[in-house]
This record gives C-alpha cells, structure tokens and sequence, in this order.
C-alpha cells in the first residue's frame, strides 16, 4: 500500500486508512489496488 503521508504519519494506522478513504473519494470511488 502507498504511504499518501498527509494522515498516516500523524496518526498511524487511523491516518492511513483515512489517507486511503480520501485517495478512493479523489479517484472517483475507483479501489487503488
């Protein structure tokens, strides 16, 4: 998984899986992986 940076490394696993939830709603709800 890609680290986005902007959550994760402030709030660890939380923060990344915001990170995630917002990389999907930018995409257009499209899964990364």
């Amino acid at each position: 998984m890609l680290d986005y940076g902007f959550f994760g490394r402030t709030l660890g696993p939380l923060g990344e899986a915001m990170d995630v939830v917002i990389y999907w709603i930018a995409t257009g709800g499209r899964l990364p992986w």
